[in-house]
């Protein structure tokens, strides 16, 4: 009778694992990230807000963001956060991340905007992560 019963109990569980890794990318491929705002001045103390949207209803725990900031195309910065974060289902979260600015840029940045402070292209390349899955982060913003 354990010959019969067994297969059937390793394709039940085969088929449970495969249920909650497709509802994680699922959901992973539902988040949405904004940038809520960006704060450059001072310098010293820059830091983006990103807003997670979660739509679906499931609750998603993440590990880490790690992003690169470029400014019209030039790598400027990264952002990090290693804390173990919730978005509960049907939700959103504001986080905010404090930007490491690269010195180099840092000072280009400091000149530039004293003589043009409108304009620049802003772009967040990075991911959200979780044990399981890494969700992209592609956003594109316009400094106003």
């Amino acid at each position: 009778m354990f010959k019969k019963i067994f297969p059937l109990v390793l394709v039940g569980a085969a088929a449970m694992a495969a249920f909650r890794f497709a509802k994680k990318g699922f959901v992973a491929k539902s988040l949405n990230v904004k940038i809520a705002g960006i704060k450059l001045y001072p310098l010293n103390s820059a830091s983006v807000s990103l807003n997670v949207i979660n739509p679906t209803s499931t609750a998603v725990d993440f590990n880490s963001i790690v992003a690169d900031i470029m400014l019209n195309n030039v790598a400027f910065a990264t952002i990090s956060n290693v804390q173990h974060s919730v978005i509960q289902a049907n939700s959103n979260q504001v986080i905010n991340l404090p930007i490491k600015i690269n010195p180099v840029e840092g000072v280009k940045l400091a000149l530039s905007l004293f003589n043009k402070p409108q304009g620049y292209k802003v772009s967040i390349l990075g991911s959200i992560n979780s044990s399981d899955i890494n969700f992209p982060i592609n956003i594109e913003y316009t400094l106003k």
